[in-house]
């Protein structure tokens, strides 16, 4: 009798842990989705352009007021030209402290002047992700 309430004891912390294990990934995976799909249209709306009005609507207030405090910024960014193809997005990094999540996207594409990706840091402290910074690799 001990043992089969022994072994129904460890069962169920087992099951607990399964349970556990599974909404954990759930909820990763499903912040890195919505991350890679902002990080997307990010992308698609600053490579059209490479201005500054272009990623607003996505930024986190302190990095767009850098950007229109530095416009230099955008003639390095614009150097890849325009896309031939527009740039997908991968989330390679995500961080979850306390609710409080960023995640870092690579999205390589084609552009007029060659190949290159466009890399997005993004946050999400307020339950929206904002632009945090934005980098070329070429």
């Amino acid at each position: 009798m001990k043992v089969l309430l022994i072994a129904g004891g460890i069962g169920v912390a087992i099951a607990a842990l399964v349970f556990g294990g599974v909404q954990l990934f759930s909820y990763m995976s499903s912040r890195s989705d919505s991350a890679t799909a902002f990080a997307n249209q990010v992308a698609t709306a600053v490579v059209v352009g490479w201005n500054p009005a272009s990623i607003e609507p996505f930024a986190d207030e302190g990095f767009y007021k850098s950007l229109v405090d530095n416009p230099k910024s955008w003639s390095t960014y614009a150097m890849l030209g325009k896309a031939v193809q527009m740039p997908k997005c991968q989330v390679t990094n995500l961080d979850i402290v306390n609710g409080k999540a960023t995640a870092l996207a690579v999205c390589p594409g084609e552009f007029e002047n060659g190949t290159g990706a466009v890399q997005v840091a993004l946050s999400d402290h307020t339950g929206q992700w904002r632009v945090t910074d934005l980098g070329l690799q070429l």
